[in-house]
């Protein structure tokens, strides 16, 4: 198990007990996928909150583009991106 210097100290060879490396940034500190001016092509999933569409992208990240059509693909602008959801506006 390892060496006992006193009841509270215990020095141990196992691997288990170890440093491990850093993990990767939890999903509260990622970066959204997309950046503020970028122009993808999406396809709308569905209408969300005054009619904006919505199209998700990577693991669900969300973006929100006004007068979009549902099936509808859209190249859009990115105005707008936060660690989960981006807000766009239609590019043409």
């Amino acid at each position: 198990m390892g060496t006992r210097l006193n009841p509270e100290v215990v020095i141990s060879d196992s691997p288990a007990d170890q440093p491990t490396e850093p993990t990767p940034e939890s999903e509260s500190d990622q970066q959204p996928p997309v950046d503020a001016g970028e122009t993808p092509e999406v396809k709308i999933n569905s209408i969300g909150n005054k009619d904006g569409g919505t199209a998700r992208i990577g693991q669900g990240y969300v973006i929100i583009a006004p007068d979009t059509k549902v099936c509808g693909r859209a190249t859009v602008r990115i105005e707008t991106a936060k660690q989960n959801v981006a807000f766009a506006d239609v590019f043409e």
